[in-house]
């Protein structure tokens, strides 16, 4: 009896002593398990960083002030044919901040669900379109030659991957053909495996690496695959001896007057979670729509080139995998074509859940939604993406504020 209750009592100690080792593991891994909770997400997506392994990103340039211009938004608006007005729709979307700016003044920002405008909010996949710029800024120093070298060229350890021969262009506009399943709510998917690594030890290189094999030839369809934007990452890392962050800090943060406290999500090798962990306010995403508005310009300065802006932003010419009517670039989205010269060269960064930077350089304007929407990858009533829905929302707004001083 006495042993029994001594063994035991070991027992006891023992799964104690495996509790207190591996508690911050537990803790990110309920949290990875309960972060779309609809109870906890707008709290969730304004917190991430403090569950998650992080990397605090150093801003040197002085926060940027912006000037306002205080305007209304409309009181109706004509939505895919339907009149409704822009607060039932940012309702309906489930938004927790919407900015709206036009000559680099703020016409509109207002903020819902109580979230707070300084909330250091989860990028989701807008990451990847701040990923891309970091990209054109290593091919104009001349670090990265061309997007027509090949992956491994610049990270050897993509050697024998599904990466190995394909130009980086293919896989920055998500065409390299990898087998990986993209799906949020399959728990046995690619990309909620790659999510957890961030809950657990492991690392995301190391992951990738794990990829042989493809459904289709490098360039000739897009499907969306976020492990493309982590190989990018990888291109990155390898062709500038710095990481994703350290790119960040040299580009941009530098020079665009970011707040203090923006990070990315890292795992727990430090590599960092570039395909969606960037976390920043609504104004910090703001700047970042800015710089492409204004071309790659900064004060003068050219941070990103003008050549790059437009040829990441640019529509592939390559059709989409499952014939979705929206267009893709670089990391960047295009929406479907409509008529008026308005609406020819918008372009927008857009992430789970209804994230968005929409910029309109026929209107001068950038346009900030966030949200915790859980159907923004669905369809709508009308068989339609909600991207669609989203960016026609932003037109409608464009339109409204155009030709207002």
């Amino acid at each position: 009896m006495k042993k029994s209750v001594i063994g035991l009592g070991l027992l006891l100690l023992a799964g104690l002593i495996y509790l207190v080792m591996h508690w911050g593991n537990i803790q990110r891994l309920l949290l990875v398990k309960n972060f779309l909770d609809p109870v906890k997400v707008v709290t969730n997506f304004a917190q991430a960083g403090e569950a998650f392994h992080k990397r605090e990103l150093k801003v040197s340039a002085p926060l940027h002030e912006w000037e306002n211009n205080p305007r209304p938004l409309p009181e109706k608006i004509n939505l895919l044919g339907q009149t409704i007005t822009p607060q039932s729709y940012m309702e309906d979307t489930d938004s927790v901040a919407l900015l709206v700016i036009k000559d680099g003044k703020i016409l509109f920002e207002d903020y819902y669900k109580g979230a707070e405008p300084e909330d250091h909010r989860i990028s989701w996949s807008v990451a990847k379109s701040f990923l891309s710029s970091l990209i054109g800024a290593a091919i104009d120093r001349g670090e990265i030659k061309s997007v027509d070298d090949t992956m491994e060229t610049y990270a050897p350890a993509l050697k024998g991957t599904v990466y190995e021969g394909v130009a980086i262009k293919d896989v920055l506009r998500m065409s390299s053909g990898v087998r990986f399943s993209e799906d949020y709510f399959d728990s046995n998917s690619d990309v909620v495996k790659m999510t957890n690594i961030l809950a657990i030890k492991g690392s995301l290189d190391e992951f990738t690496t794990r990829y042989k094999e493809r459904d289709f030839q490098p360039g000739e369809f897009i499907r969306y695959v976020s492990i493309d934007t982590h190989a990018i990452g990888m291109v990155l890392s390898g062709a500038t001896g710095q990481t994703p962050s350290e790119n960040f800090e040299k580009v941009l943060g530098s020079q665009l007057g970011f707040s203090q406290g923006i990070h990315y999500i890292t795992d727990s090798h430090g590599g960092e979670y570039v395909l969606g962990g960037l976390n920043m306010s609504a104004r910090d995403y703001a700047l970042f729509g800015q710089l492409f508005l204004q071309e790659g310009k900064w004060k003068g300065q050219d941070i990103i080139s003008k050549d790059w802006v437009h040829e990441s932003t640019s529509r592939a010419d390559i059709p989409r995998a499952d014939g979705g009517p929206l267009g893709y670039g670089y990391q960047w989205w295009r929406p479907v074509l409509r008529d008026g010269a308005l609406y020819q060269d918008d372009f927008y960064a857009a992430g789970f859940y209804g994230q968005f930077i929409y910029v309109n350089p026929k209107a001068n304007m950038v346009i900030v939604k966030l949200s915790v929407f859980k159907d923004s990858s669905e369809t709508d009533e009308n068989g339609l993406p909600h991207g669609v829905r989203a960016t026609e929302f932003f037109r409608e707004l464009t339109a409204h504020y155009a030709d207002q001083n």
